[in-house]
């Protein structure tokens, strides 16, 4: 068993009114973005869904560069880097919308990358539409064959809500704008994404493009980057 697995078998029960299928059905897009390297965890408001629901499994120094996690604390809404790892990170932003409205802003955080790889991945963030090129509907395909695979997925939502999802997601890229940044979202406006189906699917599926996108023009995306996600906090 992955540390991956544990993570989400310690997990408390879900909160959501979808239960242990959505458990399922999200465990299986984990799987689809999965590397053989240490989790990253995707902050959400429902605790039992934090440990394992990341967009890429990354390997940034053998997960060193983090602090320790309690996976339950929803007070802040980064993972907090070491000292050390701070002075060698490079962050790329830029501002997303859940499809409920709720603002988001999306992380990617390099460690100790070289120029050269900061200027593939600033390149490659500032061309969306070379991104969705480059996937040609791949990750598309990937996801809803899962969907296709898993019962799970089937009581969550049915086929055509499922792709809706994904196809939001990759609006989603289309509307990248690095050069933007977080817009006016302060840090302080910031907090753990709302937990859904939805949610995860149309986020899932939007990191995953970027990611493979920078993966085929030179940036080992996996091994490099990091992703994370904050949204704006409810009322």
């Amino acid at each position: 068993m992955s540390d991956l697995d544990r993570l989400l078998a310690r997990s408390a029960p879900p909160s959501a009114p979808e239960g242990r299928a959505l458990v399922a059905a999200l465990g299986a897009l984990v799987d689809e973005t999965r590397a053989a390297a240490s989790p990253r965890r995707r902050r959400l408001r429902s605790p039992w869904a934090v440990a394992g629901l990341v967009v890429g499994a990354t390997a940034l120094v053998g997960g060193a560069a983090y602090g320790a996690v309690t996976l339950t604390d929803a007070s802040d809404a980064w993972m907090d880097l070491t000292a050390q790892a701070e002075t060698t990170a490079t962050r790329f932003e830029w501002q997303t919308t859940l499809p409920d409205g709720t603002r988001c802003v999306e992380r990617l955080t390099g460690l100790e990358l070289t120029a050269e790889q900061t200027a593939i991945v600033e390149a490659a963030l500032a061309d969306p539409q070379q991104l969705l090129d480059l996937d040609a509907g791949a990750v598309r395909d990937d996801f809803l064959s899962h969907y296709d695979a898993s019962e799970a997925q089937q009581e969550i939502a049915d086929r055509e809500t499922w792709e809706s999802w994904i196809d939001a997601g990759y609006g989603a890229v289309a509307a990248i704008d690095v050069k933007a940044g977080r817009g006016d979202l302060t840090e302080d406006m910031l907090d753990v994404i709302p937990g859904s189906a939805q949610n995860e699917v149309f986020l899932q599926s939007s990191m995953r493009v970027v990611l493979d996108g920078i993966t085929a023009q030179g940036v080992d995306a996996m091994a490099h980057l990091t992703p994370e996600t904050a949204c704006e906090a409810g009322e």
